[in-house]
Order: C-alpha cells, then sequence, then structure tokens
C-alpha cells in the first residue's frame, strides 16, 4: 500500500493529531487541515475535495463519508459477483435473497 494513500487509519490518526494540536483551526503554517491533508497524500479517488472547507471536523466527516460509500459500493459489487444477494426487482435499490421480497415491496402489499 502507498504512503501516499489516506486509509481509514491513517485519517483517523491524522484527525486525531491534527484536533489535539490545532483544534478546528489552522497550523502553524496557515494550513487548514484540508489543505495539509491534499498535500500530504494522494486523493484523487475520493469523489470530495477537502482542500477549501474550514473545520478538521467537517473535513474529517466529509472524507469519511467518502471512504465509508466507496467500501459500500465495492461490498455491494463483490456480493453481486457472488450470486448470494441479488438487487430488488421492483426498486432496484436493496439487495435481497433470491426469491425474498425487499422492504419496499412489502410496504406497497400493506
Amino acid at each position: 500500500m502507498s504512503n501516499r494513500i489516506l486509509s481509514w487509519s491513517r485519517l483517523n490518526t491524522e484527525y486525531l493529531k491534527w484536533s489535539k494540536d490545532n483544534g478546528e483551526g489552522r497550523d502553524k503554517n496557515d494550513l487548514r487541515f484540508g489543505q495539509y491533508l491534499y498535500i500530504k497524500y494522494d486523493l484523487s479517488e475520493y469523489s470530495v475535495d477537502p482542500f477549501y472547507p474550514e473545520g478538521c471536523e467537517n473535513i474529517y466527516a466529509m472524507l469519511a463519508r467518502d471512504l465509508h460509500d466507496r467500501y459500500l459500493k465495492e461490498m455491494r459489487k463483490d456480493i453481486l459477483k457472488s450470486g448470494s444477494l441479488v438487487l430488488c426487482q421492483s426498486c432496484n435499490k436493496n439487495l435481497v435473497k433470491s426469491g425474498e421480497m425487499c422492504f419496499c415491496q412489502t410496504m406497497q402489499n400493506n
């Protein structure tokens, strides 16, 4: 794994260190948390841009959400490849076991 990839553990470590040292503000070089991460890591896989927003908690939440969403997307792809679950035929969103009803269909039947 590259040292320039911002993983879950690196994001958590950077956030805790920044919070302890700088709070929600800027560091001694007048960098915001997002700018610091932007310079230190390759963030090209992220769908969000942390460079301009203020506040380390805001940036942390933004990047954590993006990491979470990408993880779920990959898990969903793996599950669909395995064939153990399929997309609901009605809503095309929820994963269900083949032959079972999804929540959306249950709600329509009531």
